[in-house]
């Protein structure tokens, strides 16, 4: 299926062709390597697009310490002042949501015993970011940690 290219500084952080570059060099990308080896035609394939804005939409809702320039800006980062670590975030975050680990989500099941095999599920703090996502990110959160909250007067 093909689709357009996001456009930067609207839609996505990154754009495909530097998302596509990175995600060369990286293990975790073989879903989206998958979707560009197999895609014919113009634009992009449209599981990348999805992957982009999707990525972006998720990492917009974080509380940065900057804010939007104007109200009718359409993300919180310009398209000419992206930090390189947020473009990056957005691709692996991308690459995850593409990867089957980024489908799975856990249940809220303890113990699971099946026959003679047992699987526990310790408890985990949710958080919507993958840790390599969360890393790149937090130098330019409010709240750095997933495990901290910020109190709205």
């Amino acid at each position: 299926m093909t689709a357009a290219a996001p456009i930067l500084g609207s839609e996505t952080y990154i754009t495909f062709a530097d998302a596509d570059t990175l995600a060369n060099d990286r293990l975790n990308a073989v879903e989206w390597r998958t979707a560009v080896a197999g895609f014919e035609g113009e634009g992009i394939p449209a599981v990348c697009r999805q992957a982009l804005i999707t990525a972006t939409a998720t990492l917009d809702r974080l509380g940065w310490t900057v804010a939007r320039a104007s109200p009718t800006q359409p993300l919180t980062w310009p398209a000419d002042s992206i930090p390189p670590a947020i473009a990056t975030a957005c691709a692996e975050l991308a690459f995850y949501l593409l990867s089957a680990e980024g489908r799975r989500r856990r249940t809220g099941v303890q113990m699971e015993m099946i026959g003679q095999a047992m699987v526990t599920y310790f408890p985990e703090v949710a958080d919507e970011l993958p840790k390599h996502v969360r890393r790149l990110v937090e130098p330019f959160l409010r709240v750095r940690s997933s495990h901290s909250a910020e109190l709205i007067a």
